[in-house]
């Protein structure tokens, strides 16, 4: 079942810093979803692509509702009509629940009305269905419109207008920020590069120490965020071949325990998709028991785990040992990302009280294609890094966190202009603006009933 909410925080906010113009969003509550895939024949003939285009693959993913789910404010139309979306780079594509759905699933839920918006153009024609692993799905019409997130405002803009969210119930729309598979087809950020509107094709992204806030910086990163140098990691396709991806996938080569040993995932070792679309990290079964028995953590029983247990295995700790958890690193060419031990764990409810989990679940990624993504890394271990999304680059940068809540943000797209130089979008015109949007994050902590 879905996981009941036991809070949730919404930021607004408005900054301004030097030339560039910050602005907070206003955060609702959220749904998550679960990592897709493509076929290869699919990505190589566009025509193909466009039956395709919004299809993600049923696999053994559970249902994980409201752990470590982010969400802001996207609008659409003229006059603009506002949403509650997930900011996912685990997925290109945007679609919002519209009017033209009837059922009892959007009765009464914030829906996007085409007819009352002078800017909204139809395509004509039916989009796939997305189907969700809970067994909740998306279906609708391809439809332009205008596209506003503050100030940065797409016209025309291909989306899906649903006329079906079975299933789904808090969360109005999904604003994809991954690569995209084909040229041809635009997205949000790829239209705010291309048009100048910011001045860099990277953007950051941190979850601070309280877990109910973060944020996003598009054209640049929030240098108050993070310490010390960002160390890249060069994006992999699903087979590990340095190539274009669609998703922000890397292979990951070990996993280091402090003071315990290494286990080597092989070559080229496990590729993994980066998603803040995705509460929990899920990596492969036979890896995450070996990795649990030598960090004193337990495999939770069905009883305590309730519907996580259908498809992931998850694992518990005494609240009393997290101090005991040892530093993990997970091994990247190019990287070491260090998880220490509180991170490796979060608090769960249950029916048999408070329990500590751990941050890594257990789950075969399987699905129709079955393209060789081996794992997912969620929010559970992206808040343990700063986070650099090289959009141009194809690369994918972490850098030691500064999390402390409330800090005043700064931001700059200078200090890695070097190092992004093939991913800078260019100086802008003097008419154009030079800007970065900060988006203030807010965190949705469910609780697990039975």
């Amino acid at each position: 079942m879905r996981s009941p909410l036991i809070f949730t925080a919404a930021v607004a906010a408005l900054v301004s810093v030097s030339n560039a113009e910050i602005f907070g969003v206003e955060l609702k509550n959220s749904w998550v979803h679960q990592t897709y895939d493509y076929s290869t024949e699919q990505l190589a003939d566009p025509n193909k692509l466009e039956s395709h285009l919004f299809r993600r693959q049923i696999s053994t993913i559970s249902a994980i509702q409201s752990l470590f789910s982010y969400q802001a404010s996207i609008s659409f139309g003229t006059p603009k009509q506002t949403f509650a979306a997930i900011f996912d780079t685990g997925s290109f594509q945007l679609w919002v629940r519209s009017t033209l759905c009837t059922s009892s699933s959007c009765r009464g839920l914030p829906s996007f009305n085409a007819t009352a918006s002078s800017s909204f153009t139809t395509r004509g024609q039916a989009a796939p269905r997305i189907a969700y692993v809970d067994g909740s799905s998306v279906a609708g019409i391809y439809s332009y419109e205008t596209v506003s997130v503050n100030t940065f405002t797409i016209p025309n803009l291909l989306f899906v207008q649903a006329n079906s969210t079975a299933g789904i119930s808090d969360v109005d729309a999904i604003l994809g920020l991954s690569l995209l598979p084909t040229s041809g087809f635009s997205m949000f950020f790829d239209q705010l590069v291309s048009q100048k509107l910011v001045n860099s094709s990277v953007f950051g992204y941190y979850i601070d120490e309280s877990l109910n806030s973060g944020g996003f910086a598009f054209g640049g990163v929030d240098k108050a965020r993070f310490s010390g140098n960002v160390s890249w990691i060069s994006l992999t396709n699903y087979d590990g071949r340095s190539a274009p991806s669609i998703y922000w996938s890397a292979n990951m080569k070990s996993v280091s325990m402090d003071g315990i040993g290494t286990i080597n995932l092989g070559n080229p070792g496990y590729s993994v998709v980066f998603d803040t679309g995705s509460s929990l990290t899920i990596l492969p079964v036979e890896f995450t028991d070996s990795l649990h028995n030598s960090l004193g953590f337990t495999k939770m029983s069905a009883s305590q785990a309730g519907s996580f247990s259908d498809s992931l295995n998850l694992y518990t700790i005494s609240c009393s040992s997290i101090s005991k958890i040892p530093t993990v690193r997970l091994n990247f060419a190019g990287a070491e990302w260090v998880i220490n031990g509180n991170d490796m764990q979060f608090s769960m409810s249950t029916n048999q009280g408070v329990i500590c989990v751990s941050s890594i679940a257990g789950g075969d990624l399987t699905g129709g294609t079955n393209v060789g993504i081996k794992g997912i890394i969620g929010n559970s271990l992206l808040r343990s890094v700063y986070s650099v999304w090289d959009y141009g680059g194809l690369r994918f940068g972490i850098a030691t966190p500064i999390r402390t809540k409330g800090l005043a943000a700064i931001f700059s797209s200078t200090d890695i202009a070097e190092s992004t130089s093939k991913s800078s979008a260019g100086t802008s015109s003097a008419a154009a603006r030079w800007e970065v949007l900060s988006l203030i994050c807010a965190l949705v902590i469910g609780v697990l009933s039975a």
